[in-house]
């Protein structure tokens, strides 16, 4: 009963509105800034940029399929490059070309494991 509400009605609320929209990105990306900016989870700030690319990267992965994306929500429209469908072979090569891409010619993935040793080594006490 708890999984077929989930799908015909939470999957369904956030799924390709608003969680893929612009609005979402900035709002998300200002409350990241706010919560990092000074104080406590100030040590975290090097972790928006990662954070910020994965979101954007997901958007346009899901703007590449027929189904496309609501970049303007709330307004209805949806953009869609329509290159290739979902679960696909093109779409699996696509998706892990561009992964090891931003891994590893990018620096995301090295840059965001040497920024998370350095702070474990600071904050690590015995």
């Amino acid at each position: 009963y708890l999984r077929l509400l989930y799908y015909s009605f939470v999957s369904n609320l956030f799924e390709m509105t608003i969680t893929h929209s612009l609005l979402a990105v900035i709002s998300i990306l200002a409350v990241l800034i706010f919560i990092t900016w000074e104080g406590r989870y100030h040590q975290f700030n090097w972790m928006i940029a990662p954070l910020c690319i994965g979101y954007l990267s997901h958007i346009l992965g899901d703007a590449l399929t027929p189904s496309g994306v609501p970049l303007f929500y709330p307004k209805k429209k949806t953009y869609s490059f329509k290159l290739f469908k979902t679960r696909s072979t093109a779409e699996f090569i696509t998706v892990c070309t561009l992964t090891m891409t931003l891994f590893f010619v990018g620096g995301v993935g090295a840059e965001a494991y040497n920024h998370a040793l350095s702070i474990i080594h600071e904050n690590l006490t015995f």
